[in-house]
């Protein structure tokens, strides 16, 4: 029997995001990978579109319309180009997936269902989750709907702290990335742990790119991006497997034998 090479799982990113979200999942994606060279990395497409609305503004004016045609019309070139799943590093954008997903002929992986279902199986005890989170993706509920019926409660900021909150988000969006950005997250976050939060959601891309300077062995901390990256290596290395065992009939094998090959 005779191997059928098939091409590798390709990932497409949706970048743009902000822009460094979109490089850092990347980043993630190769950190996750256990490969001892190049060849043994996987395909991944990012591209970057930073014209596409800010997600939070769009949704207040014209409830996501204009961001989820520029993110689709961003799709529909991955798609092009031949990728398997395509990934949104952009947690607010996630409050208009199904209606992305529904225009996009290849899976779009859900970062807000793999992030719940991280807490649900490995942070039950927590009960009370800490969200640091966009406007946008507050007033969608895209957390408490994620993790409805499983006995969590979503912790907040406050007014004033959500403020602060927002222009830190948008100070990264502006290139900052100096040791007060880190800083006032782990502020917030103390917040949100006075106020009985027990483990913490980097509910935007933004903040996964200060995950190393808060995490804390105290209170868990996840990031929606890594898990994803994991996801998707696993998924990756998964289609490889079953791609290695896949055969087909060689020269020798007699005509009228079944081929193992779906048509």
């Amino acid at each position: 029997m005779q191997q059928i090479k098939k091409r590798p799982l390709r990932i497409g990113i949706i970048g743009g995001m902000g822009p460094e979200a979109g490089v850092e999942f990347h980043r993630l994606i190769i950190e996750a990978t256990p490969a001892t060279c190049d060849q043994e990395h996987l395909e991944v497409l990012c591209y970057s579109r930073p014209g596409i609305p800010d997600r939070t503004e769009s949704l207040r004016k014209d409830n996501g319309a204009r961001f989820v045609e520029a993110v689709v019309d961003v799709a529909k070139v991955l798609v092009n180009a031949e990728v398997h799943v395509i990934a949104m590093p952009c947690i607010t954008a996630h409050a208009r997936f199904a209606e992305i997903a529904r225009h996009v002929p290849v899976p779009l992986v859900d970062m807000v269902d793999l992030a719940a279902a991280e807490i649900i199986l490995h942070h039950r005890k927590a009960q009370k989750i800490g969200i640091l989170a966009t406007d946008g993706t507050i007033r969608e509920n895209i957390f408490s709907i994620a993790l409805r019926g499983h006995g969590f409660e979503m912790i907040y900021l406050g007014n004033e702290h959500q403020r602060l909150l927002m222009r830190t988000i948008y100070a990264v969006k502006a290139g900052r990335r100096d040791t007060s950005i880190s800083k006032t997250m782990r502020a917030l976050m103390g917040v949100l742990y006075d106020q009985g939060a027990r483990a913490f959601v980097l509910a935007c891309s933004e903040l996964s790119l200060f995950y190393d300077d808060v995490t804390t062995v105290r209170v868990p901390v996840i990031d929606p991006l890594r898990v994803t990256a994991h996801h998707l290596v696993q998924m990756a290395f998964k289609a490889r497997a079953v791609s290695s065992d896949v055969t087909t009939p060689n020269e020798t094998t007699q005509p009228n034998t079944p081929s193992t090959l779906s048509p």
